[in-house]
């Protein structure tokens, strides 16, 4: 498959997003600190539609439903690996 532009990926519905819209750092620091996998695993568990890191690595997001957002918030607080964390919900 032909490699996509990022203008050209975003520009599709945010669904198909996971398979196209790719952080090539997320590889080889995920194989560093597989706790960041773990945590990208889990947003997606969670009901992300999107997730991933951002392209320096200084943070983990995930793109969730706002109908979803008040049930994300209190699994997120019952998980130990969200304890420590700053979750912004915007």
């Amino acid at each position: 498959m032909p490699m996509q532009s990022t203008l050209n990926i975003i520009q599709q519905p945010i669904e198909t997003w996971k398979e196209h819209l790719v952080n090539d750092f997320e590889a080889p620091v995920f194989s560093l600190h597989p706790m960041l996998q773990e945590i990208k695993t889990t947003l997606y568990e969670l009901g992300a539609v999107y997730s991933s890191m951002s392209g320096s690595g200084s943070s983990m997001y995930g793109l969730f439903y706002k109908e979803h957002i008040e049930q994300v918030k209190q699994q997120m607080n019952q998980m130990s690996m969200f304890k420590n964390m700053q979750c912004c919900f915007i």
